[in-house]
């Protein structure tokens, strides 16, 4: 009778722990949508763990899709804030370039078209002055913009060719977030997620913005919301547009001039 019993309490809490561990999520369930100063979130999350460089998986990357500002990051470095970035990871403007050459990942980019009312609103909203001023911010990107297009790069090769895999347009209106998506071919699903970066007015640093991550398998909804809504904004002829390489060179003659005020004081 003992024996007995002692087996069916022994089947009984091996079915509880069974029915546990089923309920307990794998480490890409842990990943949950996470709202943190830029700074924390840079630090939780290096480049390298969310493009996966070092251990080749971003060779499976299919899509890159950045909205932001200026996006200096990415684009000139040099003049981007990167104090909030780890000192040790990689730097996004060379992984970039590294996925683009290695990978068949098509990338769309969206800064902002540097008209009079955008250019009054990024005032309140980029706190990085490392180009002088946040109207420098985006001039000098627009410029390295043209600089690449207009040469022998891997931007320039990609958007000329056929499927495109490098596509450039300009908000007409001020962009309220940025989107930055990384998204993975199938079988590696569960690396692909967005990260979004609140454009709060009136801050001091860059560092302290709110970000949010948000991974593809844990939160599908709101994952696919701004997927959906990037392309909404990219494909509306009222929101968005494709600049002419001679708008681009307009641009970058406008931060020729800026440099060199800057530098006549």
């Amino acid at each position: 009778m003992k024996t007995q019993l002692k087996k069916q309490w022994s089947g009984y809490f091996q079915r509880l722990l069974s029915e546990q561990r089923s309920r307990q999520p794998s480490q890409e369930q842990h990943r949950q949508t996470l709202i943190l100063p830029r700074q924390e979130m840079h630090k939780r999350y290096l480049l390298d763990d969310r493009l996966h460089i070092t251990d080749g998986a971003y060779k499976k990357i299919s899509y890159i899709r950045l909205m932001n500002l200026a996006a200096t990051f990415v684009i000139n470095p040099e003049i981007s804030d990167t104090l909030h970035f780890h000192k040790n990871d990689l730097h996004l403007s060379e992984a970039i370039e590294t996925i683009l050459r290695d990978s068949n990942a098509r990338m769309e980019l969206i800064l902002t078209e540097p008209n009079s009312c955008n250019l009054k609103d990024i005032k309140t909203k980029i706190a990085n002055q490392r180009a002088g001023s946040s109207e420098g911010a985006l001039y000098s990107a627009l410029a390295t913009l043209y600089d690449n297009l207009s040469g022998e790069t891997i931007y320039s090769m990609c958007a000329k060719m056929l499927p495109v895999r490098f596509q450039f347009s300009v908000m007409k209106v001020s962009i309220p977030f940025s989107i930055f998506n990384i998204e993975f071919c199938s079988e590696y699903d569960q690396y692909s997620h967005v990260l979004v970066d609140l454009y709060s007015a009136a801050l001091t640093n860059e560092a302290n913005r709110r970000s949010i991550m948000i991974w593809k398998r844990s939160d599908p909804e709101n994952y696919q919301f701004f997927v959906n809504n990037f392309a909404e904004i990219k494909t509306n002829p009222n929101l968005c547009k494709i600049p002419t390489l001679k708008e681009l060179k307009g641009w970058a003659e406008i931060w020729e001039k800026l440099q060199t005020r800057q530098i006549g004081g």
